[in-house]
C-alpha cells in the first residue's frame, strides 16, 4: 500500500490532517527532497506567496 503525500506542512489546514503519518509532510521548500515514487495520492496545500498580495481570477499551479 502506498501513502498519501502531504506538500504544505507548515500550513494552517495541516493541522486537520493530523490522522496522516507525520513523515509524509513536506514544506513547499523541500520538493527536491521528496521521492514521488513512494506515493500514489498528493494533498496540496501549499499556495505561492504572491497569491497573497496579487489578486487574481485565475491561479497557475
Amino acid at each position: 500500500m502506498k501513502n498519501i503525500l502531504l506538500i504544505g506542512k507548515n500550513s494552517f489546514l495541516a493541522k486537520a490532517f493530523n490522522f496522516l503519518n507525520k513523515e509524509n509532510f513536506y514544506s513547499h521548500r523541500e520538493f527536491k527532497k521528496i521521492n514521488f515514487e513512494k506515493y500514489d495520492k498528493l494533498i496540496l496545500l501549499s499556495m505561492p506567496n504572491k497569491y497573497f498580495v496579487e489578486k487574481r481570477k485565475e491561479f497557475f499551479f
